[in-house]
């Protein structure tokens, strides 16, 4: 087992999402992306498409990508291809809440890297009164895992 890590991170696209439209300054478009930690602390540069305007980025380290040609989208992450790599239960389950890419990436690396006993959120929602609820799965192993609910006054849930 590798001393591998991981981070869910915010990338900035030069899009903007049509409600900022007539922000200025302008607002643009950010979206989350997984990104591997190697066991030496060095950042893992991974390609991730924009979900807004399709925009192909190569991720160069926390916060940071630089946009890459069109002709790069065959080397960009599927749902598809995480899935045939998860057993069942967990594509049940991942399909069931409509998880996001980054979903899929980090239950892959859980499983992968055997670090069992890990949570990952499915979903969360905010209440009219700040505070959080939502469902989480733990990965208890190759093919065990639980469904259970959360709810907490912090914003601190990931």
């Amino acid at each position: 087992m590798s001393n591998e890590t991981f981070v869910k991170h915010l990338v900035e696209c030069n899009c903007i999402l049509p409600q900022f439209l007539n922000l200025r300054p302008p607002m643009f478009h950010k979206f989350v992306v997984f990104s591997v930690i190697d066991e030496n602390g060095d950042f893992i540069p991974s390609v991730v498409q924009c979900p807004h305007c399709e925009a192909i980025h190569k991720v160069v380290e926390v916060f940071t990508s630089k946009q890459l040609p069109k002709e790069s989208h065959v080397l960009v992450p599927k749902v598809e291809d995480i899935r045939a790599s998860l057993p069942e239960k967990y594509v049940a389950i991942l399909d069931l809440y409509k998880c996001d890419l980054t979903t899929w990436q980090e239950v892959q690396f859980l499983i992968d890297h055997e670090q069992w006993g890990k949570m990952v959120i499915l979903v969360k929602e905010q209440n009219d009164d700040g505070s959080y609820q939502g469902k989480y799965l733990t990965v208890l192993g190759n093919n065990m895992c639980r469904v259970a609910d959360f709810s907490t006054q912090s914003e601190d849930v990931e």
